[in-house]
């Protein structure tokens, strides 16, 4: 199913934090399906049903994700 940005947005709280206080704790997993919310100066949004090597540029910006099976299970997928 896919979802909306406002669907999505709705579970941001669930979203696991990739930096805190500037250091990497939990960086982006690799070979498994993700949502990431990104934001940059200029550009924030979300990378959809992707993987670690598919998410691009947008790893540079990214700020937390959420496993895409997990995501699609909170929004009733």
């Amino acid at each position: 199913m896919e979802l909306t940005a406002e669907q999505i947005n709705e579970h941001i709280e669930k979203f696991t934090p990739i930096y805190k206080d500037g250091k990497e704790i939990n960086p982006i997993p690799k070979y498994v399906k993700l949502t990431v919310w990104c934001e940059g100066t200029n550009e924030e949004g979300f990378a959809c049903n992707v993987t670690a090597n598919e998410i691009g540029l947008e790893a540079f910006i990214a700020k937390s994700w959420i496993y895409e099976d997990e995501l699609q299970s909170l929004c009733g997928g």
